[in-house]
């Protein structure tokens, strides 16, 4: 029944990344996968009987043969086939933060490529407060309304599973990735709607119901609406060229965009008439302007800590972007 809890793990089973020391500058996935590798390491020399973390690294699949489709493993001819320049670029640019870490910190390139793979196809937490939690792991991805349980933190630092409805007897217990700040990969919560770049970027799969599955179908209002957000979508690819190395909250901003083009791409393209009656493409615009004036704020805020020569660049790009898309919100 709903609020019964299914499983607990406890705080000493949870691996997470040490906040200081090597590496503590790093990104939070790249600390963890550094972190996997060294109990992986560890493991191997004292062996699996005198590791406490050893029975959970074990289970853990081999990355580079279960995890091929997630980005890291993807090849330039792979990549160049993605209709989404921008997320090409995107996925090229992780690689070679995997190997430039790997360097930096003379760890085997493959060694920390599967440790990041894994990492980003199962942390929890999101942030700097990255953690791999042994048998909650395994659950699948199910949106928000279709979930089975939700899976939160604990007020001891350890993990529980809570279901959130009935569940019948042999049903597969699933969580949503995206099911607020305590699910896989740290969403933001609502409704539970996983972006398909990010589905395909750490998990190797587009969710139902994706813009991406019925584009084809589309019609009427709404593709004049799918439209205008591949619109969107060629403007925040566009501020990828303002990136430079370092410059994090000019990244932000991008990054901001680039979600607000795959919300816009997934309201445009997703459901059916609403059920107050008015066509569906009247709803998706009131509702994609609300985001996308979010997403602008956000951005601009961004802008006004953003330093070097290249900011008032970007600035342009954001009212470029808010003059194009006014029409959404007539």
């Amino acid at each position: 029944a709903a609020g019964d809890e299914l499983a607990r793990v406890p705080a000493r089973c949870v691996l997470r990344a040490p906040a200081t020391g090597e590496g503590a500058g790093e990104e939070a996935y790249l600390r963890l996968a550094r972190e996997l590798v060294t109990q992986r390491a560890l493991v191997a020399q004292v062996g699996a009987g005198m590791a406490f973390m050893a029975p959970y690294l074990e289970s853990l699949p081999d990355a580079s043969a279960e995890l091929a489709c997630v980005d890291l493993y993807w090849e330039e001819e792979e990549r160049v086939l993605l209709a989404h320049a921008a997320a090409a670029r995107r996925m090229a640019a992780r690689q070679a933060q995997v190997d430039a870490a790997a360097a930096a910190a003379d760890v085997p390139a493959d060694a920390l490529r599967d440790a990041a793979a894994l990492v980003c196809s199962r942390v929890f937490g999101g942030g700097s407060g990255s953690e791999l939690v042994p048998l909650m792991d395994l659950a699948n991805h199910a949106p928000t309304a279709d979930a089975a349980a939700r899976i939160a933190p604990d007020e001891d630092g350890g993990y529980a599973m809570v279901a959130l409805r009935d569940i019948s007897e042999g049903e597969e217990i699933t969580h949503s990735y995206r099911g607020g700040a305590d699910a896989t990969g740290g969403g933001e919560g609502g409704l539970g709607l996983l972006p398909a770049e990010e589905a395909l970027r750490d998990y190797g799969f587009l969710p139902t119901g994706m813009m991406n599955a019925v584009a084809a179908h589309a019609a009427g209002a709404r593709e004049d609406v799918a439209v205008a957000a591949a619109e969107l979508a060629e403007d925040a690819a566009e501020l990828c060229s303002f990136l430079e190395p370092g410059v994090s909250l000019v990244e932000a901003l991008a990054e901001a965009l680039a979600l607000c083009a795959s919300d816009l791409a997934l309201l445009g393209g997703s459901g059916a008439e609403g059920e107050d009656g008015r066509p569906l493409g009247e709803r998706a615009e009131a509702a994609i302007w609300y985001r996308l004036t979010r997403r602008l704020f956000f951005a601009a805020a961004q802008v006004a800590y953003a330093e070097g020569e290249k900011a008032p660049a970007v600035v342009d790009a954001v009212g470029e972007l808010a003059l194009r898309s006014g029409g959404l919100g007539a």
